[in-house]
């Protein structure tokens, strides 16, 4: 490659960078202002009887200019909640999905509201969805999925009940 194209490739990269940081590009895929994954059905209870949350999120880059919003969803991507942080409280029993969102703060963010679908999100600058983690919340004493075998080779169980 010949000097001045290499020049060139740096200047175009260093601007790209300062008008919309890598952090803020769509999705991983690389395509800004890309429409976000909608969550899948969780096969297991979550969380049960809870109606406070506090989800974590590794990752990121929180730099100046940037401004994340944490949002819940139900399996349509129907927004229920949206957070300054990553704890929900209120929560009732369903299956939701989560997202952290991030977007240029000086640009702002268009549909980011409850009701409207999370697929709707838009911005005229730099925008970016986490992946969706689902998860549900059942009732207190819904029973779970047992992780073991509690009985082999038997064909009588008895079951008692104390207190």
């Amino acid at each position: 490659m010949r000097r001045k194209e290499f020049i060139k490739y740096i200047l175009l990269y260093i601007i790209l960078f300062i008008t919309c940081p890598i952090f803020l590009l769509g999705k991983s895929d690389g395509i800004m202002a890309s429409i976000p994954i909608l969550p899948t059905t969780p096969t297991v209870c979550n969380y049960t009887g809870l109606s406070t949350i506090n989800l974590s999120q590794i990752g990121g880059s929180n730099a100046a200019g940037e401004t994340i919003s944490y949002v819940l969803t139900d399996l349509s991507g129907q927004i229920l909640a949206i957070e300054n942080t990553s704890t929900f409280t209120g929560l009732t029993t369903t299956d939701y999905g989560s997202y952290a969102v991030s977007y240029e703060t000086a640009s702002g963010v268009s549909n980011l509201a409850i009701g409207l679908n999370i697929q709707n999100v838009n911005s005229s600058g730099c925008l970016d969805f986490s992946a969706p983690y689902s998860f549900r919340i059942c009732p207190l004493g819904l029973p779970t999925t047992p992780t073991v075998c509690n009985y082999t080779g038997t064909t009588n169980v008895t079951l008692s009940q104390s207190g």
